[in-house]
């Protein structure tokens, strides 16, 4: 009888205990699945848009994101997004858990404590957290979005651990979980939204005109950089966080949705969270040094993030007023300038040479885009200067006096993905563009005398999938260009080109989807690569006539434009509209690019996009 009274107590304990759990394991059920519903319908989407993006975006452009593996990571994102609609599903109809459950910690450490299973699995994810933190210091522009970011991670470390320390498992758990999960969402899946994903929906979807400005395509570059895997390391640190917030958020709906089946009359009434985090609760905690020593590993190490954060992001050295945004990478508090303007003419500075304005030292070796204006520049900028500057993406230099661009050493930077050269003095294509880097994407030259251009050039450029040669004095097409299977994108406008042969023709229709012959000495137009996906510009030219099978639905839905001649002067009611200038569209007023040809009264001085150049 003594024995049986004194077992009495710890079975009352036991059953207390169960009913403890049942009642934490109810009063998280619903919240729990409340936050799965939103997360699931959320980070589906969300993979689900990214492994589209991988899929149909061209080559040319996931070469100039510097894309890694984009097979194998649309392939991986499709999963994650799979396996986001099953979690939708499972939460919804319960009855599934059992046939389609996902691995839990039990099963990938069974011999593992509980508590040493969570630590392993948090001390990976703020791994993986800490190396994203790192690696975005080197790609945001937005210096609050970036310590944003690392807080969050630090946040992890200071406030996870702690639970550790419950006594009591099943809150332990529940609270590990949820935290491991909700900060994995914030990390691997709305932070990505907010910088990458909105705003390329903003540019693709609201405002296509953002490509010429410059602030915006920097930053924009940069956080699709960012959020499109580049490297293994980054493909595996991705992959893992996906996966722990996907597993740590499964495992707790199934945690909390399995229920002990005590006498109703053994459970509380109700459950204090306070009191199961009291220190009664974590008294067993302390006695755990190998815990306790991990949670002030995390405490230190959170702080350190923060630390670093902090001073990187709002302690740094002053950019010269030319650096429009800057990047604040850790461990270096010298000047990261990412995108970079210098108009000489409002700064009264000569301009014959720039190089003092681009030191390295004074920059920084992260600049990602250079836009010079109205400096002389009569022989470019020295390649040497250029050099340091690897991680270049885009160089623009508009209204200058170049005449020459020699190429020194290795020439431009290897990282250079668009080259515009606008409003100068050349007379032949330069030096430095005669061989070009494979990642060189998009390449405009405009408004300078070149009559012609030789085919060896034209085979050097045969990568470059955007090629403008506007407002130069060509008078024929190279058949070479035709054979280029990456070109995408042509725009030959204000030439004096008189004939687009069949041959020509022939070839260009296969890969073409944008041609623009505005303004040049055509009669006929290139009929042949007329399509309904092919978008071709054929205004200010004396064509006269179309063929007798042309489909006048193409120049209503403006994919054919005949705007400005002859046809439209003397065929009514088929979509063709006046314009300004010959040499100017109106798409091209208020697209944020600087148009000396809609630069007048007629053509609302190209709606005030060369304002900021400081024309008078």
């Amino acid at each position: 009888m003594p024995a049986v009274l004194a077992v009495a107590p710890i079975a009352q304990a036991k059953r207390l205990h169960s009913a403890t759990s049942i009642q934490v394991r109810s009063a998280l059920r619903q919240p729990t699945q409340c936050v799965a519903l939103v997360k699931h319908s959320i980070s589906g989407l969300y993979y689900a848009t990214v492994s589209a993006i991988y899929v149909f975006s061209l080559p040319q452009d996931l070469r100039a994101l510097q894309a890694y593996a984009p097979l194998p990571v649309s392939i991986i994102n499709a999963v994650f997004a799979l396996l986001h609609l099953y979690g939708f599903v499972d939460t919804c109809i319960p009855r599934l858990r059992r046939r389609l459950a996902l691995p839990s910690s039990n099963v990938l450490l069974p011999k593992l404590p509980l508590a040493v299973q969570l630590s392993f699995f948090h001390f990976v994810d703020v791994s993986c957290q800490s190396y994203q933190a790192y690696r975005m210091s080197f790609y945001l522009v937005n210096r609050t979005a970036s310590f944003g970011f690392t807080a969050l991670v630090a946040l992890n470390c200071l406030v996870t651990p702690w639970f550790l320390l419950i006594q009591h498992k099943v809150a332990r758990k529940a609270l590990v979980l949820l935290a491991s999960s909700l900060i994995g969402f914030v990390v691997s899946t709305i932070f990505p939204i907010f910088v990458f994903l909105i705003p390329a929906a903003h540019f693709n979807f609201i405002n296509r005109s953002l490509r010429n400005s410059p602030t915006f395509l920097t930053g924009g570059i940069l956080a699709s950089r960012y959020a499109i895997v580049s490297s293994p390391l980054d493909l595996a640190t991705k992959t893992v966080l996906q996966a722990s917030s996907l597993f740590a958020l499964r495992n707790l709906v199934h945690f909390v949705g399995v229920l002990d089946s005590p006498s109703m009359s053994d459970v509380p009434s109700s459950v204090s969270l306070q009191s199961l985090v009291s220190p009664a609760t974590l008294s067993h905690g302390r006695r755990k040094r190998p815990i306790l020593t991990y949670v002030a590993f995390n405490l230190v190490w959170g702080t350190t993030l923060l630390v670093i954060s902090v001073v990187s992001n709002f302690h740094r050295n002053a950019c010269p007023d030319t650096c429009l945004l800057e990047i604040a990478p850790w461990f270096d508090m010298s000047c990261q300038c990412a995108a970079f303007e210098l108009n000489c003419a409002m700064r009264n500075i000569s301009g014959d040479t720039i190089e003092s304005q681009l030191g390295s030292l004074q920059l920084g070796r992260l600049l990602v885009y250079m836009d010079i204006r109205r400096c002389s520049i009569p022989n470019g900028i020295s390649t040497d200067t250029l050099a340091p500057f690897q991680q270049l993406l885009g160089l623009h230099i508009a209204f200058s006096n170049m005449t020459q661009w020699p190429r020194e050493g290795a020439g431009l930077p290897e990282s250079l993905t668009t080259i515009q050269i606008r409003y100068s003095n050349l007379t032949s294509v330069p030096d430095v563009l005669a061989s070009v880097s494979p990642n060189l994407v998009y390449m405009r030259i405009e408004s300078a005398p070149i009559a012609s251009i030789p085919d060896s050039i034209h085979l050097a450029w045969a990568n470059i999938s955007s090629i403008a040669l506007n407002y130069l004095s060509l008078t024929q097409v190279s058949p070479v260009m035709a054979s280029h299977s990456a070109l995408s994108y042509l725009e030959l406008r204000g030439n004096a080109i008189s004939n687009i042969s069949l041959e020509f023709q022939r070839q260009l229709s296969h890969q073409i989807k944008q041609i623009d012959l505005t303004a040049n000495a055509l009669h006929e137009g290139p009929w042949l690569v007329v399509q309904s996906s092919v978008w071709l510009n054929l205004g200010s030219n004396s064509i006269a006539t179309v063929p007798t099978n042309f489909d006048t639905n193409l120049l209503a839905s403006r994919n054919v434009v005949l705007d400005d001649t002859p046809y439209c002067a003397t065929t009514a009611g088929v979509g063709c509209r006046p314009k300004c200038a010959r040499l100017c569209d109106d798409y091209m007023i208020g697209n944020l690019r600087c148009d000396w040809t809609c630069y007048s009264e007629a053509c609302q001085f190209d709606g005030g996009d060369c304002n900021a150049f400081g024309f008078s």
